[in-house]
């Protein structure tokens, strides 16, 4: 039986990739199979799939699309460049981007990881896959059920920080965050901080969203750590003291210890320490509504800010307040002020939403006579109002508040954004085109 193993599983890889050759995907993903064969088949040959790209794949070659002059709602030019693959498309369909010295390191929702220096883009490029440890930490079942599974990528001084959506065990979920040494051949990572809780997708709260995980990871030097977590829609967490879920939380990797920083978030996936005025910037998506723009002055000073969720919010339940949401108001009421019931306000708030992905502090070379600092990225299943753009503001330190509100529409959902001096611009991952945008301003 033991010889038949290998036979059977090259079989599968064989049968999966003559099928994934005839199959045209509306949606672009290799999971829409499922409307195509049994179940069973299904799941066994997105097994075969995962374990062909991590195992055997060696590259992806990006091929340059489309370059458009975009005009920002400031009258700022911009050139715009993407080099597609839909490989992209059919992974997550998220990926994260960072870069080390002149290279691009990204991760796709399933884990993989592969890299390509910045220079002498032209009309395309191959991106060199980085084997790793991440199917060890996390089964094929896992990705196969939820292929979004990464949330979230960091380098910093030749480290590299990932956090994904943990199944600590059957169907009860938590936000664990894991580190490797930057290595181009293989990346072995450890976990730094795994929760021993998870949130039960059938649990007293009556609501799960696997997606509401959080997972923002920022540096504040090479020994500690910024780490949001969300709370998978159990909202009262968010509150309660005793849980870790719906947090901002400082892990310290020389003592071993984690605190909570601050409390009452929702799905923060942007974050950004100011060293040098000790400022922590971040995002929080809302629901209906009601993303948030929020800071903390002084997140090493021991105490812990709350920032009102699910208690306060200018969003609304999804349908609003209509019969079906009565519980749901009643249990979190959403009230229109944070202050009011001593909550911290949002810097700044947006409803409708526009679905904030990134967080970027971006230098005054990009554009000298330009002074916004803050550079935001946001996703959206449309392009309605200000959804899948680029939003930029100025940052008044002295008096904490932004101005200057710029949109650059790229009409496509932004993942992550970063900024590259050599190049003096913003890149950007790009999951509706599956593409890596380049932003240069003219």
């Amino acid at each position: 039986m033991k010889k038949l193993k290998p036979i059977f599983f090259l079989i599968i890889v064989i049968l999966t990739f003559f099928l994934l050759s005839k199959i045209n995907f509306k949606q672009d993903l290799i999971w829409n199979l499922k409307n195509l064969f049994h179940p069973k088949i299904v799941f066994h040959l997105k097994k075969g799939y995962i374990l062909y790209i991590h195992d055997f794949k060696n590259k992806i070659t990006i091929e340059k699309g489309r370059e458009t002059l975009i005009t920002s709602s400031k009258g700022r030019e911009f050139n715009f460049t993407t080099f597609k693959n839909d490989f992209f498309k059919k992974n997550g369909p998220k990926f994260f981007l960072e870069l080390n010295e002149n290279n691009l390191i990204i991760i796709t929702g399933t884990g993989l990881i592969s890299f390509a220096d910045l220079k002498n883009y032209n009309l395309k490029k191959d991106l060199k896959i980085i084997r790793s440890n991440l199917r060890e930490l996390v089964s094929l079942e896992q990705i196969v059920n939820n292929p979004g599974f990464i949330l979230n990528m960091k380098i910093f001084n030749d480290e590299i920080y990932v956090s994904y959506i943990n199944e600590l065990r059957k169907n009860c979920f938590n936000t664990t965050f894991v580190m490797g040494k930057l290595n181009f051949k293989k990346i072995n990572f450890q976990k730094i901080y795994s929760p021993k809780d998870c949130i039960d997708t059938k649990n007293p709260y009556g609501e799960f969203y696997i997606l509401e995980a959080g997972g923002a990871i920022e540096l504040i030097d090479e020994n500690k750590i910024f780490v949001s977590t969300g709370t998978f829609r159990f909202r009262d967490l968010a509150q309660s003291e005793e849980s870790i879920f719906g947090k901002i939380l400082l892990i310290d990797l020389s003592k071993n210890l984690q605190k909570v920083i601050s409390m009452g978030h929702r799905n923060i996936q942007g974050m950004y320490y100011d060293n040098k005025k000790e400022i922590l910037f971040f995002i929080d998506h809302g629901p209906q509504g009601g993303d948030e723009i929020n800071l903390d002055l002084n997140p090493l000073d021991n105490i812990i800010e709350n920032y009102g969720w699910p208690i306060a919010s200018y969003g609304e339940h999804y349908g609003g307040k209509n019969e079906k949401n009565k519980k749901k108001y009643k249990k979190a009421p959403l009230l229109k002020s944070h202050k009011l019931y001593s909550f911290k306000e949002p810097l700044k708030y947006f409803v409708p939403s526009i679905a904030p992905s990134d967080l970027l502090f971006v230098p005054e070379k990009f554009d000298p006579k330009f002074k916004n600092n803050i550079y935001i990225s946001s996703l959206g299943f449309t392009n309605e109002g200000s959804r899948r753009s680029i939003h930029s503001f100025f940052y008044n330190d002295k008096e904490s508040k932004l101005s200057n509100h710029e949109i650059i529409k790229l009409d496509d959902r932004i993942r992550d954004i970063e900024y590259n001096k050599e190049l003096n611009s913003i890149i950007l991952s790009l999951e509706k085109s599956g593409s890596i945008g380049i932003l240069q301003k003219l």
